[in-house]
């Protein structure tokens, strides 16, 4: 409905009552991971609560569709049944070589640079949130008129994830060596290259437009896949030798397996004329 105050109202609240309740618990509480967890499920719930869900009623409701319509919607639902875990892989294999072959002390300051390199996700996630609908709309109204549109407007959304690359790549060092304990400054070398897989995870849902467009998400999986593959090779190949290096260059690997690909598949289904 475009109703894209109204979440990001939700988006804000829910955010800043769950770090408030975790810093809460944890000053007053238990200063662990369950203070994490409960003031993130907390937070989550505020979001929700905001936004609003369907009432129950509406599972008892026929939806309408017809079975072409019906077999398209779990076409690309299956896709995303596909895709979300291999995100989880990507996220957590890291994590698990660094532990076992590098130890707690390098996987913390790993931990903690992600924490740094990852913010540009942000971006990423606003950016997915207001373009499928609002190029779906643009794509339905005028069909091939419309690409063009859409092929400059992807451009400069692929600009702006570029900046943030550069930004988060440039002030990254600094902010670990401002917040942190010197023993967390080794860390800021990595930032560079987390940033860039968030670049090319940012890239990877610009370049699902054209599956996404011809209700065709099966190449996108596949190529998550891939690049989960590809992730795990390089974190078995590189983290016993480089420790938290191999596993940001790893990871940063792995999602531009999965941004090249996708956007050559895409680009073969529907192409858009994009001024590269």
């Amino acid at each position: 409905r475009g109703e894209y105050p109204h979440i990001a109202t939700a988006t804000v609240v829910g955010g800043a009552v769950g770090v408030a309740l975790s810093v809460l618990l944890a000053w007053y509480w238990r200063p662990d991971a369950g203070a994490m967890l409960g003031g993130t499920l907390v937070g989550s719930v505020a979001t929700v609560a905001i936004l609003g869900i369907p009432p129950a009623t509406t599972l008892l409701v026929r939806s309408g569709l017809d079975g072409e319509q019906r077999r398209e919607i779990l076409r690309m639902g299956f896709a995303s049944a596909v895709t979300a875990p291999m995100f989880w892989v990507m996220s957590s294999v890291d994590r698990w070589f660094l532990g076992v072959w590098s130890g707690q002390g390098p996987l913390g300051v790993y931990a903690f640079a992600s924490g740094i390199g990852l913010t540009g996700m942000m971006v990423n996630t606003a950016l997915t949130l207001a373009w499928f609908p609002e190029m779906s709309r643009e794509y339905e109204a005028s069909r091939e008129d419309a690409l063009g549109g859409i092929g400059r407007l992807w451009a400069r959304l692929a600009g702006l994830l570029m900046v943030t690359w550069l930004v988060v790549a440039a002030a990254g060092g600094d902010l670990i060596r401002l917040l942190a304990d010197r023993r967390f400054h080794e860390g800021a070398p990595l930032v560079p290259w987390l940033a860039g897989g968030v670049f090319f995870y940012g890239m990877a849902g610009l370049a699902n437009t054209g599956l996404f467009l011809r209700k065709n998400l099966a190449p996108s999986a596949a190529w998550w896949v891939a690049g989960a593959v590809a992730n795990v090779a390089g974190n078995a190949l590189l983290v016993g030798r480089l420790g938290p290096m191999g596993a940001s260059l790893a990871a940063c690997f792995g999602f531009f397996v999965i941004a090249s690909g996708m956007t050559w598949s895409a680009q073969s289904r529907l192409y858009l004329p994009i001024p590269w």
